[in-house]
């Protein structure tokens, strides 16, 4: 949803600064500016450690079946 706003609102404001100083230059840097800020963002976002996941994978009893195959894991 997040995404779908940000780009609605850049449309939006890039025509803004479109209308004012007739050049899309400075939306343009505007964008870069805001997607190295995400990146930052995303940088700083804690990361789960392996091996809590993996003992949730192995600990894990389930199936997958179908028509043509069924798999015990």
């Amino acid at each position: 949803m997040g995404h779908q706003i940000g780009g609605a609102l850049m449309a939006y404001i890039s025509g803004v600064v479109h209308d004012s100083i007739h050049s899309y230059v400075m939306a343009f840097f505007m964008a870069g500016f805001m997607c190295l800020i995400a990146t930052l963002l995303v940088i700083t976002v804690p990361q789960p450690e392996l091996n809590a996941w993996f003992n949730v994978i192995v600990t894990t009893n389930f199936s997958c079946c179908s028509d043509l195959f069924c798999i015990k894991y």
